[in-house]
């Protein structure tokens, strides 16, 4: 695994989305991720203590700056759809490539996350980093509206 070097037994511990994962997009010799998590209400409500998961991300909170390019979409069924770009110039190791993040707030307060990534440089790395993320905005955001990475209820 390549977020946090767990194992793939690790991986699948708490898995709620029947397509949580970690996915490599090979393109023009590169090599980029996708991250599917799904987060019940009960687990962001443990993982995330008082944070409100339909709060407007979109919005600069504590000094910092507005995330770029964040599009923050209600949707008809009162899900809240929040994109945007993140340059992942943060440091660190395992090093990221700029990405698309995309979160969807479910009705009972739980959480689609999609990290849509250019790639990342550590002793994990399967290739050098994509020039762009695997989707497209519009790609990434048909792809958070579908019912399948989403247990059924």
């Amino acid at each position: 695994m390549i977020i946090k070097h767990d194992t793939a037994a690790q991986a699948k511990e708490h898995p709620v989305g029947p397509l949580d994962g970690q996915y490599s997009v090979r393109r023009d010799g590169g090599v980029g991720y996708l991250v599917v998590d799904v987060r019940t209400g009960k687990q962001v409500r443990q993982k995330l203590g008082g944070f409100d998961p339909a709060a407007n991300l979109c919005e600069p909170t504590n000094g910092e700056p507005r995330p770029a390019q964040c599009v923050r979409e209600k949707l008809p069924d009162g899900r809240i759809l929040t994109i945007w770009s993140d340059p992942m110039n943060y440091g660190g190791t395992p090093l990221w490539g700029p990405e698309l993040v995309a979160r969807l707030t479910l009705k009972d307060g739980g959480l689609l996350s999609v990290r849509d990534s250019t790639g990342l440089e550590s002793e994990q790395a399967q290739g050098p980093f994509l020039k762009t993320p695997p989707l497209t905005r519009a790609q990434l955001r048909t792809l958070m509206l579908s019912p399948e990475l989403l247990a059924k209820q």
